[in-house]
Order: C-alpha cells, then sequence, then structure tokens
C-alpha cells in the first residue's frame, strides 16, 4: 500500500564529491483513485557542446563549459478515474550554474554566448492520458515554471509556461495509424541592442502526422508541420520554418 524508497546519489567532478538525495514515498488516499507522493533527488548535469547545442543550435563554438547540479524537491498526486491516468505535481529546484543564452551581437553572423547562473525554480504541472474510444488515445501537459535568478534579470531563451496536446487513432487493426499534435509555449525572453529585457513571439504550432505499414518490415509516414504557419523566434534573430510537409520510409528488421 506505501511504498517508500531511501537513497543516495553520488557525484564527483574535479575531485569534488556530492552527495544529493534520492527519497521518495507514495501512499494511497483513495484506494484505487488517488495517491499522494512526495520526494527530494539530486544530480550533477554534465554539460557538453553537443548536449548545449541539441538545445541552442546556434551557440558559439568557443565557450565555456559548466557542469549544473541541482537538488528537487516535489510532492503530488496521481491515479486513475474514469479510464484518464493523470499526475499532478508542485517541485521547487534548486540550480547551480543554470545555461542560459545570449546573443552576442558583436559577430558578423550572430552567435549565442552561455552563461550561467544560480536559480530557483518552482514547477507546477500536470498530466493526462485517455482512451476515449478503442483505438483513439489523447493527451496532455501543461507546465508552468517560476525563475529566481540570483544575477540575471531573466532567465534568457527558457521557457515559462508550455502546453502539448495530442490524439492518435489506429485503424486497420493497427496496420495504420494517424495523430495530430498541439504546441504552445509563451514568448521566450531575450535582451535587445540596448540591454532591455523584451519577450519573442509565443509559440503556437499543430501538426499532423500519419504512417501505413506496407508489410511487416516497411512502412511509409507523412507528417505535417506547423499547419498555423507560426513564424515566432525560438532564439532572436533565427525565425522557425513554416509549414513544411515530410515524408519517408521506414524498414525494420
Amino acid at each position: 500500500r506505501m511504498r517508500l524508497k531511501i537513497g543516495v546519489n553520488l557525484t564527483s567532478q574535479d575531485d569534488d564529491f556530492d552527495v544529493f538525495p534520492d527519497v521518495s514515498l507514495s501512499a494511497p488516499i483513495i484506494e484505487g483513485l488517488l495517491s499522494g507522493f512526495i520526494g527530494a533527488e539530486g544530480s550533477l548535469q554534465k554539460n557538453t557542446l553537443r548536449s548545449l547545442s541539441d538545445y541552442n543550435p546556434w551557440i558559439e563554438t568557443r565557450l565555456r563549459i559548466r557542469n549544473s547540479e541541482y537538488t528537487r524537491l516535489y510532492g503530488g498526486v496521481d491515479g486513475t478515474i474514469s479510464g484518464v491516468s493523470y499526475r499532478a505535481e508542485a517541485s521547487y529546484k534548486i540550480v547551480d550554474n543554470l545555461a542560459l543564452y545570449q546573443l552576442d551581437r558583436d559577430d558578423d553572423i550572430p552567435e549565442f554566448d552561455v552563461l550561467y547562473d544560480d536559480a530557483n525554480i518552482i514547477t507546477l504541472q500536470g498530466s493526462a492520458t485517455a482512451t476515449v474510444l478503442q483505438d483513439l488515445s489523447v493527451k496532455g501537459t501543461i507546465a508552468q515554471r517560476f525563475y529566481s535568478l540570483e544575477n540575471q534579470e531573466k532567465a534568457w531563451h527558457l521557457p515559462s509556461f508550455s502546453l502539448n496536446l495530442g490524439a492518435d487513432y489506429s485503424l486497420l487493426k493497427g496496420q495504420a495509424s494517424f495523430g495530430a499534435d498541439f504546441y504552445m509555449e509563451n514568448g521566450l525572453p531575450y535582451q535587445d541592442a540596448e540591454g532591455v529585457a523584451q519577450n519573442l513571439n509565443s509559440l503556437l504550432d499543430l501538426s499532423l502526422n500519419g504512417r501505413y505499414d506496407l508489410s511487416d518490415n516497411f512502412s511509409v509516414w507523412l507528417k505535417v508541420n506547423n499547419l498555423l504557419n507560426n513564424k515566432r523566434e525560438r532564439f532572436v534573430q533565427y525565425p522557425t520554418i513554416g509549414t513544411n510537409v515530410l515524408v519517408g520510409v521506414g524498414a525494420a528488421f
């Protein structure tokens, strides 16, 4: 009925050893419908040029690399009601060396410097999944983050609000599928040429996808991305691609 985990996470960098908690407790509140959980976890997050450029492809290649350390306290509820699986969580995260991104306007081709700052992050998030019909499933996640930084005015180019909704429909006994996804994200903060904090446009993205299995080994797929033709800049001066279509073939052996 109750589950308790007690552990630690040991990390090392530059001969500096740290101990982070790995503790959680979960217990039913309403049997079969609602459970509660609390916990604490922490670790060392290794930052590399690849991991930083995966998030922001426009960073400078000569930059200062620092690892991030974090400790996260969290709690919430989860369960299943009328076939809907849900989870609601609130967390408080302490981060040393949170990576932020600031445009270097002195370069001929503007690129981003990586800044590091210590931060406290409060996150409220929820998710739900449900099978509406036998072959139709829907899902959704929503998150709101509140940043408190030690030195920087804003969490440059990091999202505060995000919403993801999706639906998948399977047909022909699983031989084909069709899906739709909707993404929403707030306009990210950045500094303009005068050093004043501004916000980019928000993201509104509707995409469709389909798949058809030609055989047990081969399939074809289609993706139609950004149907709303949202031209927001994910990173300042670097607009995203408008409506685009991808077609491909998959193989599995």
